[in-house]
């Protein structure tokens, strides 16, 4: 099993945000779920270790991707 550390913890409550409202907050960032992830850290009774958000910028997919009814 992959340890995840605070990952898990830091991310559920922004994803209930996103189903709530319906949009991303500035909490969706990977700086503030890693903050929200050592805050979690630091007041838990757990070792519950790092998150390692990152942010991601993915190139464009080489091929095209189109509905199969497409024509």
């Amino acid at each position: 099993m992959t340890p995840i550390g605070a990952s898990v913890p830091a991310t559920v409550p922004t994803l209930e945000e996103r189903i709530d409202t319906g949009r991303w907050s500035n909490a969706a960032t990977s700086a503030s779920l890693n903050a929200r992830a050592q805050e979690l850290d630091e007041q838990s009774p757990l070792d519950l270790g790092t998150a390692g958000f990152v942010d991601l910028c993915p190139h464009q997919f080489a091929r095209p991707s189109y509905p199969l009814n497409a024509h």
